[in-house]
C-alpha cells in the first residue's frame, strides 16, 4: 500500500486515487464517508455514537462522582496540620477526570456562541486561563460566598476548580491584591489574619457545591432522562437536531481536539518555556497548576483523553475510534503514527523529573522534549488526520503554522 505519511497537501480526491483499489471507497450508503445523511447509518454513525456512549457519558459521571466527593470532603476539611488531606486528595481525583474532559468541549461543555449545542458548561466548572485572585482574596474577607446560591448569582465571583485550588492548596498568609486596594489599604486582611485560613476553606467549600451542582447539570444534558444530547450522536440529521450529518457531529468532536495544539502545547507547555506567548526566557507563571503543582498531571490527562477520543477507548481494545475511520479509508499509517505519537507523548511528560516548576528550573530539556512530542501529535492531527477523513480545521486553527 502507499503511505499516507504526509499526505495533507493532495487533498481527500488524491489520497482516494493514489490508493486505489486498497481504500474503501465510499459506497452509495455512505458506509465509510459522511457527507451526505446516508452516511448517518453508516461506519461514521457507529463511531459518532460509539464515542457519545462509550467514552463521553462514562467521563462525564465519573466527573460528577467525583465533584460530589470533593464538596463532602471540603464540608470537614480544617486549617489544622492535615485537615485538608482528604480535601486536596478528592481535588486531584476531580481535576484528573475533568482534564480528560477538558479535549471534549462540543456540545453542552463547549461555549455557547461557538460551538454547536453549547451551553457554557465548561467555563462554570473550571475557568482556567481565567482567574481574578484579587477577587478571590475580596470575596475571602467579605464573607459573601457563604451561600452558594447567592454565590452562583454574584457578578464576577470567581468559581470553578480553579478557585478551589487556590483556596485549597495556598499557604500564602498574604493576598493577590495591590497594595492600595482597600482590603490591604485599611488594614482588613492584616487584622483577620488568623481567621482567613478557615474562611478560605470555607469559601472553596462553597464553590466545590456550585462544581457539584454543574457536574450533575452536564450529566443531566446528556442523559437520556434530561436534554438527550447523546442523541446528537446517536440519531444525527434527524428533525431539529443539531448536527445535519454523523460527519458534522464527527467535525465538532476533532474540533475540541484541537484543545491539545491550542491550550496544552501552546499555553501548558509553550508559555512558561518562553516559546509562545512570552517576552521574557521563561514564563513559569503561566504554568497551569499553580498550587497544587499538577501541570504535569494535568498534561498527561489531557493526553489520555484525547487518546480516548482517537481510539474509542483504552489502547489495545476494540473500540470503535478515528483510527477504525483512518482503517477503513486504507490509512493504516497515519492511524498507527497517531497512537504511537500520542503513546510517546504520554511518555514523555511522564519523564519529567519532579512538577513542571522544578524542571523549567533543573531540566527544561525534558519539558522542551513534552513541547516537542506534543508537536508531532498535532501535527498529524492538521494534516493527514483532517485530510483522510474529510474534516474541517476549527477556526481558532486559522494562521497555527506550528
Amino acid at each position: 500500500m502507499v503511505s499516507m505519511k504526509r499526505t495533507s497537501l493532495l487533498g481527500r480526491a488524491s489520497i482516494l486515487l493514489a490508493l486505489g483499489t486498497g481504500v474503501v471507497s465510499c459506497s452509495s450508503d455512505g458506509s465509510t464517508g459522511g457527507g451526505g445523511s446516508g452516511g448517518d447509518l453508516g461506519r461514521r454513525g457507529e463511531v459518532l455514537a460509539a464515542l457519545g456512549e462509550d467514552v463521553v457519558v462514562p467521563l462525564i459521571e465519573r466527573f460528577a462522582t467525583e465533584a460530589a466527593a470533593l464538596e463532602t470532603a471540603l464540608s470537614s476539611a480544617t486549617p489544622n496540620a492535615g485537615g485538608r488531606d482528604a480535601a486536596q486528595s478528592a481535588w486531584r481525583e476531580a481535576m484528573s477526570i475533568w482534564q480528560e474532559l477538558e479535549v471534549m468541549q462540543f456540545g453542552p461543555l463547549g461555549a455557547s456562541l461557538s460551538v454547536m449545542g453549547g451551553q457554557d458548561l465548561r467555563a462554570r466548572i473550571y475557568s482556567w486561563p481565567l482567574l481574578n485572585r484579587c477577587e478571590v482574596d475580596r470575596q475571602t474577607i467579605g464573607e459573601s460566598y457563604d451561600d452558594p446560591d447567592a454565590l452562583a448569582q454574584t457578578a464576577g465571583a470567581p468559581i470553578g476548580l480553579w478557585a478551589v485550588e487556590y483556596l485549597l492548596f495556598t499557604d500564602d498568609p498574604g493576598n493577590n491584591c495591590a497594595p492600595f486596594d482597600p482590603i490591604n489599604q485599611d488594614g482588613t486582611w492584616e487584622s483577620m489574619a488568623e481567621m482567613i485560613p478557615q474562611r478560605r476553606l470555607t469559601y472553596a467549600a462553597s464553590l466545590s457545591t456550585l462544581v457539584r451542582r454543574r457536574a450533575e447539570e452536564l450529566v443531566d444534558a446528556w442523559s437520556p432522562a434530561g436534554d438527550n444530547f447523546i442523541e446528537e450522536l446517536t440519531n444525527p440529521a434527524r428533525s431539529g437536531s443539531v448536527y445535519d450529518t454523523a460527519q458534522e457531529g464527527l467535525n465538532a468532536i476533532s474540533d475540541a481536539m484541537f484543545y491539545l495544539s491550542k491550550e496544552t502545547e501552546d499555553m501548558k507547555l509553550g508559555t512558561p518555556l518562553g516559546i509562545t506567548g512570552c517576552s521574557a526566557e521563561q514564563c513559569p507563571e503561566a504554568l497551569e497548576s499553580q498550587w497544587a503543582l499538577r501541570s504535569k498531571e494535568h498534561v498527561i490527562a489531557n493526553l489520555l483523553g484525547f487518546e480516548l477520543l482517537f481510539l474509542g477507548g483504552e489502547p489495545g481494545g476494540d473500540d470503535l475510534g478515528f483510527d477504525d475511520l483512518l482503517r477503513d479509508m486504507g490509512a493504516n499509517d497515519v492511524a498507527d503514527d497517531m497512537a504511537n505519537a500520542i503513546t510517546a507523548a504520554i511518555s514523555a511528560t511522564e519523564a519529567v523529573p519532579g512538577t513542571f516548576r522544578d524542571a523549567l528550573t533543573q531540566d527544561e530539556a525534558a519539558m522542551v522534549a513534552v513541547h516537542t512530542a506534543l508537536i508531532s501529535v498535532t501535527d498529524i492531527l492538521k494534516s493527514d488526520f483532517l485530510s483522510v477523513l474529510d474534516l474541517e480545521a476549527p477556526d481558532r486553527a486559522a494562521g497555527d503554522n506550528d
